[in-house]
C-alpha cells in the first residue's frame, strides 16, 4: 500500500506537470523525487531469502520511472531523439551482453528481460529524455539540488540523533547481512543510511548528487541564484561525511580538483602530471596507504596483524580495507574461467556466489562476504565483454560532458556539465570499494542518460530550441 501510494502520487504529479508544461520537464522533476523513497518500500515479486530484498521486487524509483516512460508515449509534445551517441552504443552493448550471458547460463526466462530493463534501460532512458532542452534544465535543477540537500540534512540528523526517520516511518531496514542500527558506528558516531540499505550506498548516492548542489552554489556565486544556495554543497559534504564511508569522502575531496580540470583548460596538463606523480607515489607506498586507511577507520584496533586469512595457500593480513584488495586474488581463477560472458546473474546472486574460486579455505570465503567491487562483480557476472561495455559507458558519459563543457564554458550549462562530469569521474575510483545496487546504481545510470541527452541536443543544434509549448486543451493522456 505504501509503495502504491508513493508511485501513484508521483505519477499524478508527473501528469499534472506534463499537461501544464511538457513531459520532458516533468520527467526531470518527478524521477529525482522518487529517490527520496526508501529502497525497502517495494512491490515484492519474489519472496526474499534470509532477509535480503535485493532483486526481489520493484522499488519506488523503478515504479515511478516505468509510469513516466509509459505515460510519455501518450503526450503529443513528447519527442523521441533516436540518433545514437557514444554512450548509447556502450549501453546497447551492455544490455546485449547482459541478455546474452543470462540466456546462455539460465535459458530463456522472463526475469532476464526484467533485470535488463530495471538495471540499465529504465534509468538510462528516463534520464536521457529529461535532458533535451536547456530551458528545462534551467527550470528543474532546483528540484535536484533540493533532493540532495534534504538527503544531506537527514544524514546529519541520523548521525547526531542516532535515529532514522526512514525506519520510524517505513519500518525496520532489512539487514542485508550487515549490522545496522546504533551498532553501525565509526569514529564514535552512527553511520547514516538514509533511504538506502548501507552507509556506503548512501555516501555514493550523495556523491553523485554533489554535482547539483555545487552547480547551485556556483550560480549563487554568479549572482544568478539565491545566495542561500552557497550553503548547498556544504550540506552535501556533511551528509557524505555522516555516512562514515571513506571512499565517498575521498571522492568528495577529489571533486574540486576534478571540477577545476573540467573548467580550466590551461590547468589540465599540469593537473594530469600531478595526478600521475601522485599515482606513482601511492603505488610505491601502497602498504603505508593501507595502514593509514586502517588507522583512519580504527581497523588497526579491531583486527591487528594477528588476524589473518589463507589466500591461495598464503597467509595474509585481514581487515575491511585489505579484503577489498584480496578480492582479486580470491577470484582471479573465477575471472579467467568466466571468459567473455562470465557466469550470469544467478551465479552471483546471494552468498557465497556460485563461481569456481579454486582451493580457498571455507573461513576465507566466509570473511569475503561480498564482492565489494563493481568492476570485479561485473566481470564475474558478464565476463570481459560486460566489463568493457560497462567501462565504455562510464567513460563515454564523462567524455560527452567534457565535450560540451569547453564550447559552453562561459554559460551556465557549461557549469552544469562540468559539475556532473566531475561527479561521474570521481565515482569511478569509489566503486572499486562497493558493488552497485539500485540504491545508487539507478542514479549513476540515470546520470549517464542525462549526459547522452545533453550531448545529442548540443550536437543536433536542438539544445537551445524552445521546448514544446503547452496545448492543454488538445492533450489527452
Amino acid at each position: 500500500m505504501i509503495w502504491f501510494t508513493w508511485v501513484a502520487c508521483l505519477w499524478l504529479l508527473y501528469v499534472a506537470l506534463a499537461r501544464r508544461f511538457h513531459p520532458q520537464l516533468a520527467a526531470g522533476v518527478i524521477v529525482p523525487l522518487a529517490w527520496l523513497a526508501p529502497v525497502w518500500v517495494q512491490w515484492t515479486i519474489f519472496q526474499p531469502n534470509n532477509g535480503s530484498i535485493v532483486g526481489t521486487g520493484i522499488d519506488v524509483k523503478l515504479g515511478v520511472s516505468t509510469a513516466v516512460l509509459v505515460s510519455y508515449l501518450f503526450f503529443k509534445r513528447s519527442t523521441y531523439p533516436f540518433r545514437l551517441v557514444p554512450c548509447d552504443y556502450a549501453m546497447i552493448g551492455m544490455v546485449f551482453v547482459h541478455g546474452l550471458s543470462d540466456v546462455y547460463h539460465q535459458g530463456l526466462q522472463p526475469i532476464i528481460l526484467g533485470r535488463m530493463y530495471a538495471e540499465w534501460w529504465a534509468p538510462y532512458v528516463v534520464g536521457r529524455i529529461a535532458f533535451q532542452f536547456r530551458r528545462d534544465i534551467s527550470t528543474f535543477w532546483p528540484a535536484l539540488a533540493a533532493v540532495a540537500i534534504w538527503l544531506g540534512i537527514l544524514s546529519v540528523l541520523e548521525t547526531i540523533t542516532e535515529y532514522s526517520v526512514y525506519e520510524a516511518l517505513f519500518g525496520t531496514r532489512p539487514s542485508e547481512g550487515i549490522v545496522v542500527g546504533h551498532e553501525f558506528k565509526r569514529w564514535g558516531m552512527r553511520r547514516a543510511c538514509g533511504p538506502t540499505l548501507n552507509p556506503i550506498y548512501f555516501g555514493c548516492l550523495q556523491l553523485l548528487l554533489l554535482a547539483w548542489t555545487s552547480y547551485a552554489a556556483l550560480l549563487a556565486a554568479r549572482k544568478q541564484a539565491s545566495i542561500a544556495w552557497l550553503a548547498a554543497p556544504i550540506v552535501s559534504g556533511l551528509g557524505i561525511f555522516c555516512s562514515g564511508s571513506r571512499a565517498p569522502i575521498l571522492g568528495m575531496l577529489l571533486f574540486i580538483p576534478t571540477l577545476l580540470f573540467f573548467r580550466f583548460p590551461k590547468l589540465r596538463w599540469g593537473m594530469l602530471a600531478l595526478a600521475l606523480a601522485g599515482g606513482v607515489i601511492l603505488i610505491s607506498q601502497r602498504e603505508m596507504l593501507i595502514e593509514s586507511l586502517e588507522r583512519w577507520s580504527g581497523e588497526d584496533r579491531v583486527y591487528g596483524a594477528d588476524v589473518r586469512m589463507l589466500v591461495n595457500d598464503e597467509s595474509k593480513e585481514f581487515s575491511n580495507t585489505r579484503y577489498r584488495l584480496l578480492l582479486f586474488d580470491v577470484y582471479k581463477i573465477a575471472v579467467k574461467r568466466g571468459g567473455l560472458l562470465g557466469f550470469g546473474s544467478e551465479a552471483v546472486t546471494g552468498f557465497p556466489i556460485q563461481v569456481p574460486v579454486g582451493p580457498q579455505e571455507f573461513d576465507t570465503l566466509r570473511k569475503m562476504r561480498s564482492i565489494d567491487n563493481v568492476y570485479l562483480l561485473v566481470t564475474l557476472r558478464f565476463g570481459y565483454l560486460g566489463l568493457i561495455c560497462f567501462a565504455l559507458a562510464a567513460c563515454t558519459a564523462i567524455y560527452q560532458l567534457f565535450a560540451i563543457t569547453d564550447p559552453l564554458r562561459t554559460e551556465n550549462i557549461g557549469l552544469l556539465t562540468a559539475c556532473l562530469g566531475s561527479s561521474l569521474a570521481v565515482i569511478l575510483p569509489v566503486i572499486f570499494t562497493v558493488w552497485m545496487p539500485q540504491d545508487y546504481g539507478f542514479i549513476l545510470v540515470w546520470s549517464w542518460g542525462a549526459s547522452s541527452g545533453m550531448y545529442l541536443a548540443h550536437r543536433s543544434g536542438t539544445f537551445d530550441s524552445p521546448a514544446p509549448m503547452p496545448q492543454s486543451r488538445r492533450l489527452k493522456l
